[in-house]
This record gives structure tokens, sequence and C-alpha cells, in this order.
């Protein structure tokens, strides 16, 4: 037997998508593990993260057409020869496997069913039916699964009738600069940067869509005449920037500032904006990276007062958890902010330290290796 213990991490997504396996991956290599990332895809920074953890990157082939039957039978063909030869280089009586996420799992169960043993991560939990009945089929020949927020882990025991509680795994990142007011290392940061400069900051972080909460958080402002600029960067949809600065002028757009220099940008905000729709389990239960990074560097958070945030953010006393459809709420709640900046600021930075997924991994691998020895 070999005394190497390897995981094999199957991350069909582009690997800079799930910052959680990244993180889990090199927290593997942390515990002594040896870790080889399979993956779709993998940019500069991320591959630069992982080489310098010693993880080789077995791409997957993928092409792209417009034609979705002939890329999903071209794949197909792709993934058969690619997948026996990763294997065959990597697989032995002391590995393990280790799913990032199951959508991966779903769609790509047919490369990955027969081996064993298995650990899944269930970064999500739909409520449509593709997504449960697929999971619901892999259940039984799954060995270890995780989750990233408690309630949804209760729901995944009563859904799924599983008979051992996954493992919490909270979505805190890896490594996080922790530094306020960083310097830009890139033109675009420099000049976002530059734009926020001298202002009192709202920032958020993320998907910009015009008819959701961040309409509602302009106009409120609008009407209070705040002080504060509502920054926004992320991916937005068109015409989402237009409308809310038609509805509130100080709205400043960054960009769309790819991770991890997006966390320049965040060092330099005052309060930062977690706000998720009240439509589904997987919302309402949210579990975001997102406030770990504010929390990083010790930033309070206006939240709207869903269950994930409120049981995070607003126990920690991190931030302040409101109703966004009342105005007299969020100004009140930016109002005790900023005048109790400091205790709220240390309250978000032992969040941020006290969150620890140590013990979680270390009981992952263990459980996991002993069924390697079975």
């Amino acid at each position: 037997m070999s005394e190497i213990r390897r995981v094999l991490y199957f991350c069909f997504q582009p690997i800079q998508r799930k910052p959680p396996c990244v993180t889990e991956a090199c927290q593997l290599v942390d515990m002594g593990m040896e870790v080889v990332m399979v993956t779709s895809g993998c940019d500069a920074v991320t591959a630069k993260i992982l080489g310098d953890k010693g993880i080789p990157i077995e791409l997957l082939p993928v092409v792209k057409s417009r034609n979705v039957v002939y890329q999903k039978a071209k794949n197909l063909i792709m993934y058969h020869r690619r997948w026996p030869e990763i294997k065959k280089k990597w697989w032995n009586d002391r590995t393990v496997l280790w799913i990032g996420t199951e959508q991966a799992a779903i769609k790509q169960w047919r490369y990955v069913k027969d081996l064993s043993p298995k650990i899944l991560n269930a970064l999500e939990f739909y409520e449509e039916d593709w997504y449960q009945d697929g999971m619901k089929r892999l259940i039984p020949d799954i060995d270890i699964l995780t989750g990233c927020e408690p309630h949804r882990i209760d729901y995944m025991v009563d859904w799924w009738d599983l008979k051992q509680r996954p493992y919490l795994l909270r979505n805190k990142p890896y490594t996080h600069p922790r530094m306020r007011k960083m310097a830009g290392t890139t033109v675009q940061t420099r000049n976002a940067i530059a734009l926020m400069e001298n202002k009192k900051t709202l920032v958020y972080q993320g998907g910009i869509v015009a008819d959701r909460d961040l309409s509602v958080l302009a106009k409120i402002l609008a009407d209070a005449d705040s002080a504060y600029f509502l920054v926004l960067s992320g991916p937005a949809d068109d015409g989402a920037i237009e409308h809310l600065k038609s509805i509130y002028p100080r709205t400043l757009y960054l960009g769309n500032i790819p991770a991890p220099l997006h966390l320049e940008i965040t060092s330099h905000a005052d309060i930062c904006v977690a706000f998720y729709k009240d439509n589904c389990i997987n919302n309402r239960f949210c579990a975001p990276n997102k406030i770990y990074e504010y929390a990083g560097f010790g930033l309070p958070m206006l939240c709207n007062n869903i269950p994930g945030l409120t049981t995070t953010i607003g126990e920690a006393g991190a931030g302040v958890c409101v109703d966004f459809a009342d105005s007299r709420a969020v100004l009140d709640a930016i109002d005790e902010m900023d005048r109790n900046y400091d205790a709220f600021s240390r309250r978000s930075t032992a969040f941020y330290d006290e969150t620890d997924n140590s013990a979680a991994m270390e009981a992952i691998v263990e459980e996991a290796f002993a069924l390697t020895e079975g």
C-alpha cells in the first residue's frame, strides 16, 4: 500500500469560479496531503496559487460551439478519452476523490462513479427537480458529504434522508490580505481607488441587476440625500448601472474587477453591502464568501434580514441586518454603524478570526483515508 495520501480533486467548472474549492485544495496540502486538481479551466492567478502549493493541474478539454448537440457530443468523446489517462496517472490505493461541486458530480457522474472513497461538496441547495433528483441518485455512492451553511445542511438531512449529517465547511477564503487601504497594483484598480478617494462609501461587490434590492437602496439614499456614495463592482446587466445612476446620482461603477484584485477595492470601503433575495432555500440560507472578504478588513456590513445573514453577521454584531423595504431602518442602520464604527469594525474582524474550518477538514480527511484501509 502506498504511503502517500493523495486527494484527486475534481471540479469540472473552471476552478477560479469556485473559491471554496481552491481553499480546500490548499488546506489539504497544509495538512500533508498530495493534491492533484482536475478542472476544465484555470486562470493565471489561480494557477499561481495552486502552483505555489505544489498542486499539479490536469485540464479537461472543452470545446465550445454554437451547435449545442455537437458541443456535448464532442466533449463527451474527449472526456471519455482524457479521464482514464488521469486516473491511470494519479489513482492508487491511498487516493481519495474529492468532488468540488454537486453540479460537477451530477453532470459528470459517469467519469467518477467507479472511484472510491468519494467526498462531495454540496455548495448549493436548489429546489429544482434536476438538482434534487440528481443528488438523490448520487447520495448512496457518496462516502462523505459537506455543506457550507447549517440550515442548508438541515434540509439536506431531511430531503435526502441522510444517515450521517454532512460536515460544515464555511465559505471562508484560504488567504486574505487583511490590510486596509491597499495600493492598487493594476491600472484598473488604481483608477477605481482614485474614484473612491475622499468619499464616504457603501460598497457592493457582486452581480448587479437593475430591478433588485440595489435600486431600493439607491432610492433610500437619494430620498435622504445621503452623504454616502453607492460604489459598485461586478458583472452588470445591460442598463443596470444607468438605471441606478438615474435613481441616485452618487452611484459609482468601478467595472467588473477580477478576483483577487477586487479586494484592493474592498479595502477602501467604509461600509459594505450584502443582500440576497428571500425567495428560495438557497438564497434565504445564503453562504457567501463575500462576508468573509468584507470581515477580513474589519468592515461593518449593511445586510438584509435573511437567516443566512442574521445568524452570521447579525449575531456577530459585525453589521446590521434590516428589511430593505423599510427605508427608516436602512438609514438608522447606516447611522448606527457610522457612529459606532470602531466597535462594529472590531466585531467584524473577530467574526473573520473566529471562523475556523480546520477541525472539520481534519475529521473529513481522517474518515476518508480510513476507508482506504478497509
